[in-house]
């Protein structure tokens, strides 16, 4: 099946502006770019890019396509599968706004990026965390004054929540196992869960490490949730691949 783009202007970061050009596109691939008239098949599908702009598709480097904000009365209150039909409506909006690829930072599971591989579902191609190491008391443990766990616990889905370098380790290995394409670590508090500072770094050098050198034997990224300075310069020492 081809499809052609005539009257459209080519955006490419590296380059210049190409103006007036037509775009062939044959099985889901470039076939031919030109300024020139396009010899194409007697079945082309003709869209009139109308002048306007054609590009790459955007990488959002940090998303959550489950959640809808972090509001933990309404994550009380809510059945787990809202969350899944979150993701469709989100999935949409995402390639809506041009964005072709994301990585999602918690909490789509390895059901999520298969529904979206077999085209159940319009989204972003997907790398997935499944969900974050989180030391107790810190960022993201979900564990309430009031004695409630809030945290997701279905299967397939494993507990964050760890200490210490054995207890990291193994947590790794249960979120590899989940399916998860790269390892995200709290590494500081945050401004969502009590009693935690954005100030303060969260696991110490050690277990960081420990998490690092499991995830890279495993040929996985590890990503740093970070806003303390001690903990950023925690991450870099340790061999972080990425901080946000």
């Amino acid at each position: 099946m081809e499809t052609l783009i005539k009257n459209v202007n080519i955006l490419n970061p590296n380059e210049e502006i190409q103006t007036s050009c037509n775009v062939l596109i044959e099985d889901k691939h470039i076939k031919q770019i030109s300024k020139k008239k396009v010899s194409t098949k007697n079945n082309v599908k003709i869209i009139d890019g109308q002048d306007n702009y054609l590009m790459p598709g955007f990488i959002d480097c940090h998303a959550h396509i489950m959640a809808n904000g972090f509001h933990k009365e309404e994550n009380m209150a809510n059945p787990l599968a809202l969350h899944f039909y979150n993701a469709i409506k989100h999935g949409k909006q995402t390639v809506d706004a041009g964005v072709t690829t994301i990585k999602d930072c918690g909490p789509a599971d390895i059901g999520v990026k298969i529904a979206q591989k077999k085209g159940l579902f319009i989204a972003p191609k997907m790398e997935i965390s499944v969900t974050p190491l989180v030391s107790t008391g810190g960022h993201f443990d979900l564990f309430l004054p009031s004695g409630f766990d809030m945290e997701i616990v279905y299967p397939g889905f494993p507990k964050g929540r760890c200490d210490g370098p054995l207890e990291v380790l193994k947590k790794t290995r249960e979120i590899k196992r989940a399916g998860a394409d790269f390892i995200k670590v709290m590494a500081s508090g945050g401004v969502l869960t009590t009693n935690t500072s954005p100030d303060y770094p969260q696991f110490n050098v050690e277990e960081l490490k420990t998490i690092v050198e499991e995830a890279h034997v495993n040929d996985l990224k590890v990503s740093a949730h970070c806003h303390s300075l001690k903990g950023i310069n925690n991450c870099v020492d340790t061999g972080f691949d990425s901080i946000e």
